[in-house]
Parts: C-alpha cells; sequence; structure tokens
C-alpha cells in the first residue's frame, strides 16, 4: 500500500510538472493597462522584447486612429516589427484591415529582408474592447496576414494588447 501511495503522488507531480512546460508563456488577458502584447507569427509566440535601451512597444490612440509599434531583439539586434494603424477608431467594436492608405498591418523580419507593408495585407481584423479615453486604457485582439513576393507568407494570430496610452 504505501508503494502504490508513493506511485501515485509521483505520479500526481510528474503530471503538474509537464503541465507547467505545456502551458503557453503568454500572460492572462487583461483590460486594465498592463502593458501586454503577445500574438503568434507562424504558430510560434512572439512577445516584443526590450533591446539597446530602446522600448519593445508602443500602442496608443491618436486623432482617432489607432496604432501598435511592436518590435522584438533577437541577437542583440532588432529584427522583427510588427505595425498596426486602423484610422477611424473612436470606440469600442470590430475593425478589417483594408489595403488603403489609412489600414496598415505590417510585418517585418530582417534576417530575411522582408518588409511586408501596407499593399501586403491579404485579411486583418482588429477587435477593440476596452477604450478608455479618460485613463488613457486600450485593449483588444487582433489577427492579420501579409504575403509579399519572393518571401514566406507570415499569419499573426492570437494577438493581443493591455496597455495605458498617454
Amino acid at each position: 500500500m504505501k508503494m502504490a501511495s508513493y506511485l501515485i503522488l509521483l505520479l500526481i507531480g510528474l503530471s503538474a510538472c509537464s503541465n507547467v512546460h505545456l502551458n503557453p508563456v503568454f500572460p492572462e488577458t487583461t483590460q486594465s493597462g498592463q502593458k501586454i502584447f503577445v500574438c503568434k507569427v507562424n504558430g510560434k509566440e512572439w512577445i516584443p522584447t526590450k533591446g539597446n535601451a530602446i522600448n519593445g512597444l508602443s500602442i496608443g490612440c491618436y486623432k482617432g486612429s489607432f496604432y501598435i509599434h511592436a518590435q522584438r531583439v533577437e541577437k542583440n539586434t532588432t529584427t522583427q516589427y510588427i505595425y498596426l494603424r486602423k484610422a477611424n477608431t473612436r470606440t469600442e467594436g470590430s475593425y478589417s484591415f483594408h489595403n488603403s492608405e489609412t489600414d496598415q498591418a505590417n510585418y517585418t523580419y530582417l534576417e530575411n529582408s522582408c518588409n511586408y507593408r501596407r499593399q501586403a495585407i491579404e485579411n486583418g481584423h482588429l477587435t477593440i474592447t476596452r477604450l478608455d479615453t479618460i485613463n488613457g486604457i486600450v485593449s483588444g485582439r487582433f489577427d492579420f496576414i501579409v504575403k509579399q513576393k519572393n518571401c514566406p507568407d507570415i499569419e499573426v494570430t492570437d494577438g493581443y494588447f493591455d496597455y495605458t496610452y498617454r
């Protein structure tokens, strides 16, 4: 009986450890200005990083346009950027990205010299779940697909953000 109890405890402990490693590193979704930005790029977790004393994330609303500028540093060099801009986002709601002067869903990966600009938007959505202009809090979700000739297609999914701007 003692051996059976030990095995059960061992199995519970091992399963708890394995669950820790299987869970994504993404922070919980919030709507209180926690300075969170996460997404997946072609299925891999993507979180902005600071490097060379540069802030890796800027999110805000300016003159009715919403924007996100995120960068990821690898090997001490900024190698990846995500930039989103959507005009006429004065309220909470769902918006689609289009190929236009006012909508942008850009992805840049300097390692392979691929720069996916606004003409590359295949499909994209932005949902603002909280837009508090008094306290400067914006939260929401996003996804987009960009394609560029001679570059791999980029699919950004499961994106969410919660940020205090001013």
